[in-house]
C-alpha cells in the first residue's frame, strides 16, 4: 500500500510542545516505510510506502491519506482512527494535541503506525475472526498490545541501526530515532496457535510473558489494550482486560453500523469509548 503523511496542524504542537516540521515528517515517512516492510509486511503481507506530503492536498493517485489535525473535530477526545471513506477508501486521521509527545513511546509516532499497520491487515475495516466458541473479534492488529511500542533508528546516511537508540527525536550525529507500535501475528486470531501472538514476543524484543498468553487474549498489563467482540452478528461486546484488580469489563451493545476503529492511550481510555466515531459509540454505548 502507499501512504502519504499529511502535516494539516497549522502549528498545533503535542502536549509537550512539539511541533511537527517538514523535515521531521519526511524523517517519520521514511522510518514508518522500514517498519511496514522490514516488521509488518512478513506477517500482514504487501510492499508499502510512506511519504511526507507537501500539503494537505498533495494526495496521489492510489494513496492512503494519514491526516495530522489539531484535534479530531468529528472525534472530540480522540486521539487517531481509521476508517474507511464513502467509496470504500481507506482513510487516516490523527489529533496531534492528544499525544504527549512527537516519537517518544507513547506519542505520535505509536500512534501513526498503530494506524498504519491496522490499516494493512484489515483495509476495510470490517475483517471478523471466529474463536471457535461462538465470538467474533475485529481483526485489529494494534488493539490488544495498543501500550507496547519499541524503537527505530534511521542513521545519518540513510540506513536502519541494528542497536536504536531510546532517546526519540533527531540527535546531534543526523539519526533519527522514533516508536513504533508493537502488533499481534494472525496467529493471535487463529484458535489453538502455540504462538508467538505478536511481534516483540516473536522477535525476542521481550518476554512471552509480557504479550498475550493465547489466541484473542489481552497483554497480562498495561491497561489500555482491548478488544471488539461480536457474539452474534446482532450484538457486540466491548471488551477491556483485567488490571489490577479491576474487573472486566462488558457492555452488550446494539447491532452493529459500521466500524472506525480509534487509537488512543490508557488515560483516554473513556475518552477513547465515548467520541462519536468510535465503534462502541456508534452500537449507542454512552460512558
Amino acid at each position: 500500500m502507499k501512504f502519504v503523511l499529511l502535516d494539516e496542524t497549522a502549528g498545533a504542537t503535542t502536549s509537550d510542545g512539539e511541533a511537527l516540521t517538514p523535515q521531521l515528517l519526511a524523517l517519520a515517512a521514511q522510518a514508518f516505510t522500514v517498519f511496514l516492510n522490514r516488521d509488518v509486511a512478513p506477517f500482514w503481507g504487501g510492499q508499502h510506502m510512506v511519504r511526507a506530503g507537501s500539503s494537505g492536498a498533495d494526495i496521489q493517485e492510489n494513496e492512503v491519506p494519514s491526516h495530522t489535525q489539531p484535534a479530531l473535530a468529528d472525534a472530540p477526545g480522540a486521539i487517531a482512527y481509521h476508517t474507511v471513506d464513502g467509496a470504500g477508501i481507506p482513510d487516516i486521521l490523527d489529533g496531534i494535541t492528544l499525544s504527549d509527545t512527537l516519537f517518544g513511546p507513547s506519542g505520535w509516532s505509536v500512534a501513526q503506525t498503530h494506524e498504519l499497520a491496522e490499516t494493512i491487515a484489515d483495509p476495510g475495516t470490517n475483517t471478523l475472526r471466529a474463536d471457535g466458541q461462538g465470538k467474533l473479534y475485529a481483526q485489529e492488529v494494534g488493539d490488544p498490545i495498543e501500550v507496547q511500542s519499541y524503537p527505530i533508528t534511521i542513521l545519518a546516511d540513510g540506513s536502519v541501526s541494528p542497536t536504536p537508540s531510546t532517546t526519540p527525536g533527531l540527535a546531534a550525529d543526523g539519526s533519527f530515532t522514533l516508536y513504533v507500535t508493537n502488533f499481534v501475528l494472525d496467529s493471535f486470531f487463529t484458535p489453538g496457535h502455540a504462538g508467538p501472538y505478536d511481534f516483540m514476543t516473536a522477535t525476542g524484543m521481550q518476554q512471552a510473558s509480557a504479550g498475550p498468553a493465547g489466541p484473542f487474549q489481552l497483554v497480562p498489563s498495561g491497561g489500555g489494550d482491548y478488544q471488539i467482540v461480536e457474539p452474534d452478528p446482532q450484538q457486540e461486546t466491548q471488551v477491556t482486560a483485567t488490571h489490577g484488580g479491576q474487573k472486566e469489563e462488558a457492555i452488550a451493545l446494539p447491532p452493529k453500523a459500521g466500524r472506525v476503529h480509534v487509537h488512543g492511550v490508557t488515560s483516554r481510555r473513556l475518552a477513547k469509548k465515548r467520541h462519536p466515531s468510535s465503534r462502541p459509540y456508534r452500537r449507542g454505548l454512552r460512558v
